[in-house]
């Protein structure tokens, strides 16, 4: 199970994970492997980045329903969400409303 998770649910970058799967696990992978590796690894960012942006995403919502917040803009402002995640967050509320 830990084996899973370095590979899948770990926050490590490629190299970290292929470091540890040859020392702790003495894995050592041809290119073709390691190539294989780095693809999880981008995929497992990507899902943990969109998962943050809908976790993001419905704070914002709540904010607005809750009349913390006016307008999305506001309630983005006030979860300092970055401005290069904005575009993205008020794709996904276009698709809850």
């Amino acid at each position: 199970m830990e084996f899973i998770q370095l590979i899948f649910l770990s926050n490590r970058k490629a190299e970290q994970i292929l470091e540890i799967l040859e020392k702790k696990y003495d894995i050592l992978l041809e290119k073709e492997e390691e190539k294989e590796v780095r693809k999880i690894c981008t995929f497992s960012e990507a899902l943990i980045e969109k998962s943050e942006l809908r976790g993001k995403a419905n704070s914002v919502l709540q904010l607005v329903k809750n009349h913390i917040a006016t307008n999305v803009e506001q309630a983005m402002d006030m979860l300092s969400v970055e401005p290069s995640s904005r575009e993205d967050i008020m794709k996904i509320l276009e698709q809850k409303l």
